[in-house]
C-alpha cells in the first residue's frame, strides 16, 4: 500500500482537517507502517485530493490523524473499460488491477458466452469492487475511483447508454484481420487529447453476430501484439495500459 486511501466516513467533525481511520487503515499503519504519533503517512481522499496525514493518537478513540492536503485529486484516465463479465474468480483478482491501472467507467456486461450464474456472484457487489478497486488506487496513488454499472443486455449498452455519453473513440478487442494496433490507435488520440471506451470480449471472445452489431455501431477493432489472444483479465490490463 502506497496511500492510504481515505473514505469520507474517517474523516472527523464533517471536516477535512482531521480523521479517525478505519480498523482496517489503523491496523495497517500499525502493523505494516509500524508509524507512531508524530510519524507521516501519504493519504488521499477517495474522489479527492492528496496529502500527508501527521499521527496525533493512537488510544481508545482510534488513530487519529492531522491531515494536510496539497496535491491534486488523480485525473480522469482516458480509457474507459467495457468488459464481457468473467467468471467470478477472475473478477475478483481483476479489481485491484483496475483500480491500479485506471479506467474512466467501467461497463460489465452479459454476451453470448457469458455465463448466466455469473450474475448473482458476490464479485459484482458493491463492498467486494469498491475494497478491490481500493487496494489497486492505494497501490498506484491514486484516488480517481471509476463509476462501475452493470448491463445485462450487450444490445441496449452499445445502442442506447453509450451514444449518450461524452464523444469517445469506440475500439473493441479482437485479433482477427483488419485489427489496428492499440498502442497506436492510443498514442494518436493521446496527441488529439483524446478519450477512448474499449470493449474487451469473454473467453472464446465475442461471437461472429457481435462483432457485427460493434462494426454497426463504429466500433473500431484493435489488437495487440501482431494479433496475439490474451485471456479476458489480462487484455483488460493490456488495453487500458495503452491510454496510461
Amino acid at each position: 500500500m502506497n496511500l492510504l486511501l481515505l473514505e469520507t466516513c474517517e474523516l472527523s467533525g464533517g471536516g477535512t482537517a482531521e480523521a479517525v481511520l478505519s480498523p482496517r487503515h489503523a491496523r495497517h499503519v500499525r502493523e505494516v507502517l509500524r508509524k507512531e504519533p508524530g510519524g507521516t503517512i501519504r493519504i488521499g481522499l477517495r474522489g479527492g485530493p492528496l496529502g500527508t496525514g501527521t499521527i496525533l493518537s493512537d488510544g481508545a478513540d482510534g488513530l487519529r490523524l492531522a491531515c494536510e492536503w496539497s496535491g491534486a485529486p488523480s485525473p480522469r484516465p482516458r480509457a474507459d473499460l467495457v468488459l464481457a463479465l468473467p467468471r467470478p474468480k477472475v473478477l475478483k483478482r481483476l479489481w485491484p488491477v483496475l483500480g491500479a491501472v485506471g479506467a474512466g467507467r467501467i461497463d460489465l456486461t452479459n454476451a453470448w458466452k457469458v455465463e448466466k450464474p455469473y450474475f448473482a456472484s458476490d464479485a459484482l457487489s458493491e463492498g467486494v469492487w469498491r475494497k478491490g478497486l481500493a487496494e489497486g488506487m492505494e497501490q498506484a496513488r491514486s484516488t480517481w475511483e471509476p463509476e462501475v454499472k452493470i448491463h445485462k443486455h450487450l444490445r441496449e449498452l452499445l445502442e442506447d447508454d453509450i451514444p449518450s455519453r461524452e464523444p469517445a473513440a469506440l475500439l473493441v478487442a479482437d485479433p482477427g484481420p483488419g485489427a489496428e494496433d492499440v498502442f497506436a490507435v492510443a498514442a494518436d488520440l493521446k496527441r488529439r487529447n483524446g478519450r477512448a471506451c474499449v470493449a474487451i470480449g469473454p473467453e472464446g471472445g465475442w461471437t461472429e453476430a457481435e462483432l457485427g452489431l460493434f462494426a454497426r455501431l463504429g466500433w473500431k477493432k484493435v489488437s495487440w501484439g501482431d494479433g496475439r489472444i490474451l485471456r479476458s483479465d489480462t487484455a483488460a490490463a493490456v488495453f487500458l495500459a495503452a491510454f496510461a
